[in-house]
């Protein structure tokens, strides 16, 4: 009985943030592709707390904001190329980073609630397609994203005793 674990490759991650967008593709092809991306680059960034970043949070080259469930700063490098994806949504209007929330549609934490979950079954469900269509080991989702952005974050941080530089 073999227990071997399928996982995404590195290759595999740059396959679904370089997917070859088509005139047939929706802007919620795009969307799931950008938010893969973008929390993947920066560290596995949770889709609940992508949605809630404003244009405001970025300071410099960080993006600098308190968690929306437990109220932690958070305080990080913006990659580049995580500030490319942002600079796609540039001018829309609305004071996020991403077309998800709106303060003229979401007036309470309740509706920002149902609408993140209602956006989030729609990229999971684009992102399955996707990862099918790549050919892909694992079932594609946002959640993926997320796992596999921080492992490749604390692969990047040295460790030192206890501490991590």
């Amino acid at each position: 009985c073999s227990t071997k674990q399928k996982g995404l490759t590195q290759k595999d991650i740059k396959l679904v943030i370089n997917y070859p967008y088509t005139t047939h593709d929706t802007k919620l092809t795009r969307l799931a592709i950008q938010v893969f991306a973008f929390s993947y680059l920066c560290g596995g960034l949770p889709f609940a707390t992508i949605c809630r970043l404003r244009t405001k949070h970025i300071i410099g080259h960080e993006l600098v904001f308190h968690t929306w469930d437990k109220y932690r700063l958070v305080q990080m490098k913006l990659p580049l190329a995580a500030k490319k994806i942002i600079a796609q949504f540039h001018g829309l209007g609305s004071g996020y980073l991403f077309p998800i929330l709106s303060d003229d549609l979401h007036h309470s934490e309740m509706d920002r609630k149902k609408c993140v979950c209602s956006v989030r079954r729609s990229l999971n469900s684009e992102l399955q397609r996707i990862g099918q269509e790549l050919r892909l080991p694992v079932n594609l989702t946002l959640k993926v994203a997320e796992l596999y952005g921080k492992a490749t974050l604390r692969d990047k941080c040295e460790v030192k005793g206890n501490r991590e530089v």
